[in-house]
């Protein structure tokens, strides 16, 4: 009788403890739930407040961030045309591309002509760069280079009116940007005149950017703004 009593009352701890562990878990349950969620909302503040800002690390992430299109192709030899969205293409040149991995950009003794959006001719014996995958930062240069043309399709990837006229004997033009911004300027030995206006989105934000650029004889100047709201 006693050995039953025993066993009769060892069960009767046990439920009773039952009860206290799936408290004890659904309260622990509770403060990981509480910790996780003030984590977010830690982070979602953190977020909305860098949103204003833009330091060093942001330039660097946009210099190095992928490219949004198609991947460029290594200098070779280039003959090329075809219909596409802005109309006829076509052209030739003895080395044309840009490397992958450092960015450079070659392009010797090219000559090109394009109709329709955008209606040009251009020749040029070198034009060297640089560029970020992205397209975002670049620093170029031609040594005797001529064009011609006039359209919608813009030298600063906006989409509005253009026309240029330039013969450079030697020139260099810099860009760098950051959240859809951009400024551009260029120096050259040479004559001509060119001017643009348009808007484009080439970060992708929805955000969309105006943009302008103007050039007399020797500079250049160029400049691309997105709205701090929308």
């Amino acid at each position: 009788m006693s050995v039953g009593g025993a066993g009769k009352g060892g069960n009767a701890k046990s439920s009773a403890r039952a009860p206290a562990a799936a408290a004890k878990a659904a309260e622990a349950a509770a403060k990981a739930e509480k910790a996780t969620a003030e984590k977010t909302r830690t982070e979602n503040v953190k977020a909305e407040n860098a949103k204003g800002t833009y330091g060093p690390a942001d330039f660097f992430k946009d210099f190095f961030a992928p490219a949004p299109k198609t991947s460029p192709t290594s200098p070779k030899p280039s003959a090329d045309w075809g219909v596409n969205e802005t109309g006829f293409q076509a052209g030739v040149a003895a080395i044309k591309g840009r490397e992958p991995k450092t960015g450079i950009e070659v392009e010797l003794y090219s000559a090109g002509v394009q109709a329709g959006r955008q209606t040009e001719v251009q020749a040029g014996m070198a034009r060297l760069g640089v560029s970020s995958d992205n397209g975002v930062h670049s620093l170029r240069g031609d040594v005797f280079t001529g064009r011609v043309g006039a359209g919608t399709q813009n030298p600063d990837g906006s989409v509005g009116a253009n026309v240029s006229v330039s013969a450079t004997v030697v020139g260099a033009e810099a860009t760098v940007g950051f959240r859809g911004n951009s400024l551009t300027v260029g120096l050259a030995f040479g004559g001509g005149l060119e001017g643009s206006i348009g808007q484009r989105d080439i970060d992708g934000d929805g955000r969309i950017e105006g943009c302008v650029r103007a050039g007399v004889r020797l500079a250049t100047v160029g400049l691309c703004v997105e709205p701090l709201v929308d």
